[in-house]
């Protein structure tokens, strides 16, 4: 399965688009598991986010200390409430840890119904630099 960037009618100018890292097709997706969490922001989902996203972001406000999941778990808890259908993406404003600079983050979400529940997988689907480093 291969990952695609995700592309907009923006003016190419204002954001400079930045592929995700490639991954080979027989290399597994890691996930980490945000199970308790969710049940903080009202979900009854198990939520598993591809760690490459911890590992190569961080929040804007680094005065609220490094909470990436909660921040992700928040936008996403309201966007199952406002599109409640199936899968979809989820835009993000985080900082790359690489050379912090202001990028939007793009999840693919993917919601899947399990004998214990349901489970929902987020995705790394594409990265857009918003502004450069200090």
């Amino acid at each position: 399965m291969s990952i695609k960037t995700f592309t907009t009618n923006i003016d190419a100018t204002a954001i400079t688009q930045i592929p995700p890292k490639p991954q080979s097709p027989a290399k597994r997706i890691r996930y980490r598991n945000l199970t308790r969490k969710p049940w903080f922001c009202g979900m009854r989902a198990q939520v598993l986010l591809e760690q490459r996203v911890l590992a190569d972001f961080h929040e804007f406000d680094s005065d609220l200390g490094d909470d990436t999941a909660g921040v992700i778990l928040s936008l996403l808890a309201y966007d199952l409430i406002t599109k409640p259908a199936g899968d979809g993406r989820l835009t993000v404003c985080l900082v790359r840890r690489q050379d912090e600079s202001l990028v939007e983050v793009d999840l693919m979400v993917l919601r899947r119904h399990k004998p214990h529940g349901e489970c929902i997988y987020l995705r790394l689907a594409g990265v857009r630099e918003l502004s450069s480093g200090n």
